[in-house]
Protein backbone atom coordinates (compact mmCIF):
# COMPACT_ATOMS: atom_id res chain seq x y z
CA UNK A 1 0.00 0.00 0.00
CA UNK A 2 1.15 3.46 -1.21
CA UNK A 3 1.63 5.87 1.52
CA UNK A 4 -0.61 8.86 2.11
CA UNK A 5 -0.64 11.69 4.11
CA UNK A 6 -2.63 14.36 4.62
CA UNK A 7 -2.74 18.35 6.16
CA UNK A 8 -5.55 20.39 5.96
CA UNK A 9 -5.33 24.22 7.39
CA UNK A 10 -8.25 26.72 7.17
CA UNK A 11 -9.09 30.44 8.48
CA UNK A 12 -12.50 30.93 9.77
CA UNK A 13 -12.98 34.72 10.32
CA UNK A 14 -10.04 36.48 8.28
CA UNK A 15 -8.67 35.54 4.54
CA UNK A 16 -4.98 34.84 4.02
CA UNK A 17 -2.53 37.75 3.42
CA UNK A 18 0.16 37.44 0.51
CA UNK A 19 2.69 37.22 3.19
CA UNK A 20 0.97 34.35 4.25
CA UNK A 21 0.37 32.40 1.07
CA UNK A 22 4.32 33.36 0.40
CA UNK A 23 5.13 31.56 3.64
CA UNK A 24 2.89 28.53 3.29
CA UNK A 25 4.48 28.48 -0.38
CA UNK A 26 7.52 28.52 1.08
CA UNK A 27 6.63 25.19 3.51
CA UNK A 28 5.74 23.15 -0.21
CA UNK A 29 5.51 24.35 -3.56
CA UNK A 30 3.12 21.72 -3.97
CA UNK A 31 0.63 23.04 -1.63
CA UNK A 32 -3.16 24.47 -2.58
CA UNK A 33 -3.82 27.47 -1.33
CA UNK A 34 -7.49 29.70 -1.72
CA UNK A 35 -8.62 32.50 0.38
CA UNK A 36 -8.99 30.56 3.60
CA UNK A 37 -7.36 27.33 3.49
CA UNK A 38 -4.06 25.44 2.72
CA UNK A 39 -3.82 21.87 1.89
CA UNK A 40 -0.56 19.76 1.59
CA UNK A 41 -1.42 16.09 0.24
CA UNK A 42 1.80 13.78 0.72
CA UNK A 43 2.50 10.57 -0.91
CA UNK A 44 6.39 10.46 -0.37
CA UNK A 45 8.06 13.07 1.97
CA UNK A 46 6.83 14.72 4.71
CA UNK A 47 6.17 18.21 6.14
CA UNK A 48 8.86 20.53 6.58
CA UNK A 49 8.75 22.18 10.03
CA UNK A 50 5.74 21.78 12.58
CA UNK A 51 2.23 21.75 11.43
CA UNK A 52 1.38 23.21 14.71
CA UNK A 53 3.05 26.56 14.54
CA UNK A 54 1.47 26.58 10.79
CA UNK A 55 -1.45 26.19 11.95
CA UNK A 56 -1.12 29.03 15.35
CA UNK A 57 0.48 31.37 13.31
CA UNK A 58 -1.83 31.54 10.20
CA UNK A 59 -5.27 29.57 10.79
CA UNK A 60 -7.92 28.46 13.05
CA UNK A 61 -7.86 24.60 12.32
CA UNK A 62 -6.27 21.54 11.14
CA UNK A 63 -6.54 18.65 9.88
CA UNK A 64 -4.42 15.61 9.58
CA UNK A 65 -4.78 11.66 8.43
CA UNK A 66 -2.23 9.40 7.34
CA UNK A 67 -3.19 6.38 6.08
CA UNK A 68 -1.25 3.80 8.14
CA UNK A 69 -3.40 4.98 10.93
CA UNK A 70 -3.20 8.19 12.54
CA UNK A 71 -5.94 11.26 12.18
CA UNK A 72 -5.79 14.32 14.07
CA UNK A 73 -7.96 17.40 13.98
CA UNK A 74 -6.82 20.98 15.80
CA UNK A 75 -8.76 24.10 16.72
CA UNK A 76 -7.01 27.04 17.75
CA UNK A 77 -8.93 29.84 19.84
CA UNK A 78 -7.37 33.14 21.51
CA UNK A 79 -6.82 32.33 24.85
CA UNK A 80 -9.13 33.55 26.95
CA UNK A 81 -12.28 32.62 24.57
CA UNK A 82 -12.77 28.93 26.09
CA UNK A 83 -13.16 28.00 29.69
CA UNK A 84 -10.57 25.39 30.32
CA UNK A 85 -12.01 23.93 33.49
CA UNK A 86 -15.21 22.93 31.09
CA UNK A 87 -12.47 20.96 28.91
CA UNK A 88 -10.63 19.58 31.35
CA UNK A 89 -13.15 16.35 32.27
CA UNK A 90 -12.71 15.17 28.77
CA UNK A 91 -9.38 14.92 28.82
CA UNK A 92 -7.67 11.53 28.52
CA UNK A 93 -4.03 10.26 27.84
CA UNK A 94 -3.15 12.10 24.75
CA UNK A 95 -6.18 11.52 22.70
CA UNK A 96 -7.83 14.85 24.21
CA UNK A 97 -5.90 17.99 25.51
CA UNK A 98 -5.75 22.12 25.42
CA UNK A 99 -2.21 23.65 25.24
CA UNK A 100 -0.90 27.05 25.30
CA UNK A 101 0.64 28.59 22.33
CA UNK A 102 1.73 31.66 22.50
CA UNK A 103 -1.67 34.21 22.85
CA UNK A 104 -3.88 31.45 21.72
CA UNK A 105 -4.70 27.77 22.91
CA UNK A 106 -5.03 24.77 20.72
CA UNK A 107 -7.65 21.85 21.26
CA UNK A 108 -6.04 18.45 19.90
CA UNK A 109 -8.73 15.26 19.24
CA UNK A 110 -6.21 12.16 18.47
CA UNK A 111 -6.65 8.75 16.85
CA UNK A 112 -4.03 6.10 16.34
CA UNK A 113 -5.31 2.78 14.70
CA UNK A 114 -2.95 0.08 15.97
CA UNK A 115 -1.85 -2.06 13.17
CA UNK A 116 -4.09 -1.08 10.95
CA UNK A 117 -5.06 1.46 8.01
CA UNK A 118 -7.34 3.90 7.10
CA UNK A 119 -9.36 4.44 3.73
CA UNK A 120 -8.66 7.78 3.01
CA UNK A 121 -11.82 8.53 0.74
CA UNK A 122 -12.13 11.85 0.50
CA UNK A 123 -10.22 15.14 -1.00
CA UNK A 124 -11.42 17.39 1.84
CA UNK A 125 -12.54 16.65 5.91
CA UNK A 126 -12.11 19.96 7.38
CA UNK A 127 -15.00 21.52 5.51
CA UNK A 128 -17.24 19.09 7.17
CA UNK A 129 -15.82 19.33 10.86
CA UNK A 130 -14.98 23.54 10.68
CA UNK A 131 -18.10 24.60 12.47
CA UNK A 132 -17.21 22.22 15.53
CA UNK A 133 -15.07 25.10 16.25
CA UNK A 134 -17.65 28.08 16.60
CA UNK A 135 -19.73 25.44 18.70
CA UNK A 136 -16.88 25.17 21.27
CA UNK A 137 -16.80 28.80 21.33
CA UNK A 138 -20.91 28.93 21.86
CA UNK A 139 -20.15 26.58 24.96
CA UNK A 140 -21.55 23.38 22.71
CA UNK A 141 -19.47 21.02 23.99
CA UNK A 142 -20.69 17.80 22.68
CA UNK A 143 -17.70 17.22 20.39
CA UNK A 144 -15.39 16.79 22.97
CA UNK A 145 -17.79 14.43 24.73
CA UNK A 146 -17.68 12.04 21.53
CA UNK A 147 -13.66 12.62 21.42
CA UNK A 148 -13.75 11.19 24.77
CA UNK A 149 -15.92 8.39 23.82
CA UNK A 150 -13.46 7.77 21.03
CA UNK A 151 -10.65 7.58 22.99
CA UNK A 152 -12.63 4.69 25.32
CA UNK A 153 -13.62 2.85 22.06
CA UNK A 154 -10.04 2.40 21.32
CA UNK A 155 -8.03 2.14 24.68
CA UNK A 156 -10.01 0.65 27.60
CA UNK A 157 -7.54 -0.90 29.99
CA UNK A 158 -9.03 -3.22 32.54
CA UNK A 159 -8.00 -0.42 35.50
CA UNK A 160 -9.84 2.42 33.74
CA UNK A 161 -13.10 0.49 33.65
CA UNK A 162 -14.40 1.47 36.70
CA UNK A 163 -13.60 5.32 35.69
CA UNK A 164 -16.26 7.87 35.48
CA UNK A 165 -17.26 9.49 32.00
CA UNK A 166 -17.09 12.96 32.30
CA UNK A 167 -20.43 14.98 31.72
CA UNK A 168 -23.11 14.36 29.50
CA UNK A 169 -23.87 17.46 27.29
CA UNK A 170 -27.45 17.64 26.05
CA UNK A 171 -28.08 17.51 22.37
CA UNK A 172 -26.49 13.96 21.67
CA UNK A 173 -30.27 12.87 20.67
CA UNK A 174 -30.21 15.77 18.16
CA UNK A 175 -26.61 15.80 16.32
CA UNK A 176 -25.37 18.80 13.69
CA UNK A 177 -24.40 17.55 10.34
CA UNK A 178 -20.81 18.34 11.61
CA UNK A 179 -21.24 16.06 14.69
CA UNK A 180 -22.60 13.84 12.10
CA UNK A 181 -19.18 13.89 10.14
CA UNK A 182 -17.19 13.96 13.29
CA UNK A 183 -18.69 10.28 14.13
CA UNK A 184 -18.22 8.95 10.78
CA UNK A 185 -14.98 10.27 10.04
CA UNK A 186 -13.23 9.36 13.33
CA UNK A 187 -15.40 6.09 13.01
CA UNK A 188 -17.28 5.92 16.16
CA UNK A 189 -18.83 3.18 16.98
CA UNK A 190 -22.96 4.28 16.69
CA UNK A 191 -24.37 1.94 20.17
CA UNK A 192 -21.77 3.67 22.49
CA UNK A 193 -23.25 6.91 20.86
CA UNK A 194 -26.35 5.91 21.22
CA UNK A 195 -25.81 5.02 24.91
CA UNK A 196 -24.61 8.18 25.81
CA UNK A 197 -27.31 9.89 24.07
CA UNK A 198 -30.08 7.77 25.71
CA UNK A 199 -29.35 10.20 29.08
CA UNK A 200 -28.54 13.30 27.39
CA UNK A 201 -31.48 16.31 27.93
CA UNK A 202 -32.53 18.45 24.87
CA UNK A 203 -30.10 21.37 24.33
CA UNK A 204 -31.41 24.94 25.28
CA UNK A 205 -31.44 27.24 22.57
CA UNK A 206 -31.27 31.37 22.95
CA UNK A 207 -33.72 32.87 20.59
CA UNK A 208 -32.83 35.84 17.93
CA UNK A 209 -34.74 38.14 19.53
CA UNK A 210 -32.97 37.88 23.19
CA UNK A 211 -29.85 38.34 21.37
CA UNK A 212 -30.88 41.34 19.96
CA UNK A 213 -31.91 42.39 23.05
CA UNK A 214 -28.35 41.73 24.78
CA UNK A 215 -26.41 43.77 21.69
CA UNK A 216 -28.91 46.90 22.52
CA UNK A 217 -27.99 46.99 26.00
CA UNK A 218 -24.15 47.34 24.86
CA UNK A 219 -22.65 51.26 25.37
CA UNK A 220 -22.77 52.84 22.28
CA UNK A 221 -18.57 53.21 22.17
CA UNK A 222 -19.03 49.46 22.32
CA UNK A 223 -20.51 49.40 19.08
CA UNK A 224 -19.04 51.94 17.82
CA UNK A 225 -16.04 50.23 17.71
CA UNK A 226 -17.12 46.54 16.96
CA UNK A 227 -18.21 48.66 13.51
CA UNK A 228 -15.02 50.16 13.06
CA UNK A 229 -12.95 46.73 13.21
CA UNK A 230 -15.31 45.11 11.30
CA UNK A 231 -14.63 47.88 8.25
CA UNK A 232 -10.89 47.27 8.73
CA UNK A 233 -11.36 43.86 8.55
CA UNK A 234 -10.38 42.93 12.17
CA UNK A 235 -10.02 38.65 13.14
CA UNK A 236 -12.13 37.28 16.02
CA UNK A 237 -14.52 40.05 15.78
CA UNK A 238 -17.76 37.19 16.19
CA UNK A 239 -15.98 35.67 19.33
CA UNK A 240 -15.23 39.13 20.93
CA UNK A 241 -18.76 40.41 20.38
CA UNK A 242 -20.58 36.93 22.01
CA UNK A 243 -18.05 37.80 25.21
CA UNK A 244 -19.54 41.35 25.50
CA UNK A 245 -23.17 40.34 25.48
CA UNK A 246 -22.86 37.25 27.77
CA UNK A 247 -23.55 38.73 31.00
CA UNK A 248 -26.61 40.15 29.48
CA UNK A 249 -27.99 36.57 28.22
CA UNK A 250 -30.26 34.45 30.13
CA UNK A 251 -27.73 31.56 32.09
CA UNK A 252 -29.47 28.56 30.35
CA UNK A 253 -29.79 25.45 33.59
CA UNK A 254 -29.20 22.48 32.23
CA UNK A 255 -30.06 19.09 34.11
CA UNK A 256 -26.90 17.14 34.88
CA UNK A 257 -27.59 13.48 34.19
CA UNK A 258 -25.65 10.74 36.46
CA UNK A 259 -22.00 9.97 35.47
CA UNK A 260 -21.96 5.82 34.51
CA UNK A 261 -18.21 3.90 34.52
CA UNK A 262 -16.31 3.41 31.42
CA UNK A 263 -17.48 -0.53 31.88
CA UNK A 264 -21.22 0.06 31.98
CA UNK A 265 -20.55 2.08 28.79
CA UNK A 266 -19.40 -0.79 26.73
CA UNK A 267 -21.47 -3.08 28.27
CA UNK A 268 -24.78 -1.02 27.11
CA UNK A 269 -22.94 -0.30 23.82
CA UNK A 270 -22.75 -4.03 23.40
CA UNK A 271 -26.44 -4.32 24.25
CA UNK A 272 -27.65 -2.28 21.95
CA UNK A 273 -25.25 -3.69 18.94
CA UNK A 274 -26.63 -7.18 19.80
CA UNK A 275 -30.07 -6.14 20.05
CA UNK A 276 -29.50 -4.76 16.49
CA UNK A 277 -28.09 -7.76 15.31
CA UNK A 278 -31.27 -9.87 16.57
CA UNK A 279 -33.52 -6.59 14.92
CA UNK A 280 -31.85 -7.03 11.58
CA UNK A 281 -31.48 -10.97 11.50
CA UNK A 282 -35.68 -10.99 12.06
CA UNK A 283 -36.39 -8.63 9.00
CA UNK A 284 -33.89 -10.68 6.78
CA UNK A 285 -36.10 -13.51 7.61
CA UNK A 286 -39.08 -11.70 7.13
CA UNK A 287 -37.77 -10.32 3.77
CA UNK A 288 -36.77 -14.21 2.83
CA UNK A 289 -40.49 -15.64 3.38
CA UNK A 290 -41.84 -12.92 1.23
CA UNK A 291 -39.77 -13.77 -1.41
CA UNK A 292 -40.07 -17.67 -0.83
CA UNK A 293 -44.05 -16.98 -0.44
CA UNK A 294 -43.02 -15.59 -4.14
CA UNK A 295 -41.70 -18.66 -5.24
CA UNK A 296 -44.58 -20.87 -4.40
CA UNK A 297 -46.75 -20.72 -7.40
CA UNK A 298 -44.31 -20.81 -9.84
CA UNK A 299 -42.29 -24.21 -8.10
CA UNK A 300 -43.28 -26.50 -11.35
CA UNK A 301 -41.67 -23.50 -13.40
CA UNK A 302 -38.86 -23.60 -11.32
CA UNK A 303 -37.88 -27.36 -11.89
CA UNK A 304 -38.92 -26.43 -15.32
CA UNK A 305 -35.89 -24.16 -15.95
CA UNK A 306 -33.79 -26.19 -14.08
CA UNK A 307 -33.86 -28.67 -16.77
CA UNK A 308 -33.64 -26.72 -19.50
CA UNK A 309 -30.52 -24.78 -18.54
CA UNK A 310 -29.25 -28.62 -17.26
CA UNK A 311 -29.89 -29.42 -21.10
CA UNK A 312 -27.82 -26.45 -22.49
CA UNK A 313 -24.94 -28.27 -21.09
CA UNK A 314 -22.28 -25.14 -20.13
CA UNK A 315 -20.73 -24.30 -17.44
CA UNK A 316 -22.46 -20.94 -17.20
CA UNK A 317 -26.20 -22.70 -17.13
CA UNK A 318 -25.45 -25.81 -14.74
CA UNK A 319 -24.28 -22.37 -12.69
CA UNK A 320 -27.90 -21.13 -13.14
CA UNK A 321 -29.32 -24.92 -12.89
CA UNK A 322 -27.32 -24.94 -9.25
CA UNK A 323 -28.67 -21.28 -7.96
CA UNK A 324 -32.35 -22.45 -8.93
CA UNK A 325 -32.03 -25.79 -7.13
CA UNK A 326 -30.32 -23.70 -4.04
CA UNK A 327 -33.87 -22.07 -3.98
CA UNK A 328 -35.95 -24.71 -4.70
CA UNK A 329 -34.42 -26.54 -1.22
CA UNK A 330 -34.74 -23.17 0.52
CA UNK A 331 -38.63 -23.35 -0.90
CA UNK A 332 -38.57 -27.00 0.65
CA UNK A 333 -37.75 -26.22 3.79
CA UNK A 334 -40.00 -23.67 4.44
CA UNK A 335 -42.86 -25.88 3.72
CA UNK A 336 -41.13 -28.78 5.54
CA UNK A 337 -41.38 -30.69 2.18
CA UNK A 338 -37.46 -31.94 1.95
CA UNK A 339 -38.22 -35.08 1.90
CA UNK A 340 -39.58 -34.52 -1.34
CA UNK A 341 -37.25 -32.42 -2.27
CA UNK A 342 -34.06 -34.81 -1.70
CA UNK A 343 -35.96 -37.26 -3.79
CA UNK A 344 -36.46 -34.98 -6.97
CA UNK A 345 -32.54 -34.24 -6.66
CA UNK A 346 -32.12 -37.90 -6.48
CA UNK A 347 -33.67 -38.87 -9.86
CA UNK A 348 -32.27 -35.80 -11.27
CA UNK A 349 -28.76 -37.32 -10.42
CA UNK A 350 -29.87 -40.33 -11.90
CA UNK A 351 -30.70 -39.24 -15.14
CA UNK A 352 -27.98 -36.51 -15.44
CA UNK A 353 -25.33 -39.09 -13.95
CA UNK A 354 -23.09 -38.49 -16.77
CA UNK A 355 -22.66 -35.40 -16.42
CA UNK A 356 -20.00 -35.27 -14.30
CA UNK A 357 -19.39 -31.19 -14.05
CA UNK A 358 -23.04 -30.90 -12.85
CA UNK A 359 -22.79 -33.75 -10.22
CA UNK A 360 -19.71 -31.94 -8.60
CA UNK A 361 -21.74 -29.01 -8.65
CA UNK A 362 -24.38 -30.74 -6.80
CA UNK A 363 -22.12 -32.04 -4.34
CA UNK A 364 -20.19 -28.75 -3.42
CA UNK A 365 -23.62 -27.25 -2.55
CA UNK A 366 -24.69 -30.29 -0.80
CA UNK A 367 -28.09 -30.68 -2.59
CA UNK A 368 -27.77 -34.14 -2.15
CA UNK A 369 -27.32 -36.32 0.55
Amino acid sequence: MSEFQLYEFMSCDRALTQADKKALQEVSSRVEISSNKATFLYNYGDFRGKPQDVLVRHFDAMYYIANWGTMELYFRFPKGSIDRKVFAPYYRHDDLELVEAGKSEVLKIFYNLEDGYFLCDRAYYLDDLIELRQALLDKDYRVLYLAWLRSIQTYSEDTEKANLEPPVPPGLNDLSSELEAFIEIFELDPFLVKTSASISGTQEKISDSTIKKAISQLPRSECDRFLFDLLNHKSGLAINLKQKITPFLPQVQESTPPQRTIETLLAKAADYQKEREKQDKAAQKAQKIRELEILIPRKAELWQFVESAIACKTAYSYDEAIAQLIELRELAEYQNQLSAFHKKIGELCDRHSKKSALIKRIQKAKLRF
